[in-house]
């Protein structure tokens, strides 16, 4: 094994203002950037499932492929084709299970040679296994730590994918969903840590006293920042954020509230899982029924998260309008500058055309949805019961939209 690193190696200016605003989206994406483009040449990018999801609500494969990454593989794939032309770029949680995979990987080496980037602390023992592993035909160039083990999914909005988090809930639930509550809390205290360690600041734990969860989640991320890597964690001066876990089950009244915000309804009445969202109205055709909702991608939906429905109602009406000029004008081509203008505009009208149809398939969808749920009345009874007022003008908008 060629090299070690532990932490996150020197920043560029860029990475340092990520860090100093803790915009989590620069953070990640800095991290991607750094593996693909300290490697030189052709490359393949050996995700987990995990990974996957982060990488993914980063970088499209156009942007990686600018990077010379022209394969993109699951470490679990259990291809056995040799691309002996090709570095692999590992970027993985440190599990018994990826480490075991990567064990068998490094001792028939598919590649040319191995560049592993792991998401989070890597113990001494796994260190071990894989040098161990690389002895004989030493493919292993760098191991370093990246601490990407949480997805971003925009500037200060995170999540740690914790498999079958039903279980925090309804602890019942483990038995049906072969998992329990405290592997459940310890995926979340293996995310919180990378999320802290990768804005470089040590926090201040507060949690909620009467939530079992809260407090072993709580006593876990305390335990490791202050007891078994203090050092690790230790980053000075650094101000310390402070980390508020809090019991969703203790709030059994605002999930009796209807949400109106554009990003709240697609969120509860679609559903958005990293970044996408799938449309299921028959009104939308196929090819367009799997849509990405990122603000950092598109300027409407940008705008437009909390925006109320009628407001987002009448913004597509106004943003169809405004293509139609456009695409009226396009048709207009009466001589040889018109379709050169046309030719250099394409590109752009393309990209406004297939956002003004994703936006206005949403609108349809969440339509639809409102009208099946009956849940302009289902809002107002759930307000009444809340004390909550809700505005006349919320009424009038079904006609507009429907």
């Amino acid at each position: 094994m060629a090299s070690s690193a532990r932490g996150i190696t020197a920043m560029d200016k860029d990475r340092s203002d990520s860090l100093a605003q803790m915009h989590l989206v620069k953070i990640l994406r800095a991290y991607i950037l750094q593996m693909v483009t300290e490697v030189p040449g052709y490359k393949a990018l050996l995700l987990d499932k995990d990974t996957m999801r982060v990488s993914s609500t980063q970088f499209g494969r156009t942007e990686l492929a600018e990077h010379n990454v022209v394969q993109i593989e699951r470490l679990d794939s259990n291809d056995s084709k040799e691309h002996l032309e090709l570095k692999a770029v590992c970027f993985l949680r440190p599990t018994r299970e990826n480490v075991t995979m990567l064990k068998r990987e490094l001792r028939e080496p598919r590649y040319q040679s191995y560049h592993l980037y792991f998401t989070n602390l890597v113990s001494q023992m796994h260190i071990q296994d894989l040098a161990e592993a690389d002895a004989a035909k030493e493919q292993v160039q760098q191991m370093q730590e990246f601490y990407g083990d949480f997805v971003a999914l925009d500037v200060h909005h995170f999540m740690v994918p914790v498999p079958c988090n039903e279980v925090l809930i309804n602890p019942r639930a483990a038995a049906a969903f072969g998992a329990s509550e405290f592997e459940a809390v310890d995926r979340l205290v293996q995310g919180l840590s990378a999320l802290f360690l990768a804005l470089r600041r040590r926090p201040v734990i507060r949690y909620q006293r009467t939530s079992d969860a809260a407090k072993r989640l709580a006593e876990g991320l305390y335990t490791l920042t202050y007891k078994q890597q203090p050092g690790v964690f230790d980053f000075g001066s650094r101000s310390s954020p402070v980390v508020l876990l809090l019991d969703r089950t203790d709030d059994p009244l605002t999930p009796l509230l209807t949400q109106w915000t554009y990003q709240a309804m697609i969120h509860e009445l679609i559903g958005i899982r990293d970044n996408r969202a799938v449309l299921t109205s028959s009104k939308v055709a196929e090819q367009y029924r799997e849509v990405v909702v990122d603000p950092a991608s598109d300027d409407f939906y940008k705008r437009h998260l909390y925006s109320n429905y009628g407001e987002v109602g009448l913004s597509v009406k106004e943003l169809v309008d405004k293509f139609s000029t456009a695409s009226a004008q396009h048709k207009q081509l009466n001589s040889l500058e018109d379709m050169r203008r046309f030719v250099l505009e394409h590109s752009d009208f393309s990209r406004a055309q297939s956002n003004v149809t994703k936006h206005v398939n949403i609108v349809t969808q969440l339509s639809e949805e409102v009208s099946r749920h009956n849940l302009m009345d289902v809002s107002t009874v759930g307000a009444s019961c809340l004390g909550v007022k809700i505005t006349g003008a919320m009424h009038g908008l079904a006609d507009t939209l429907s």
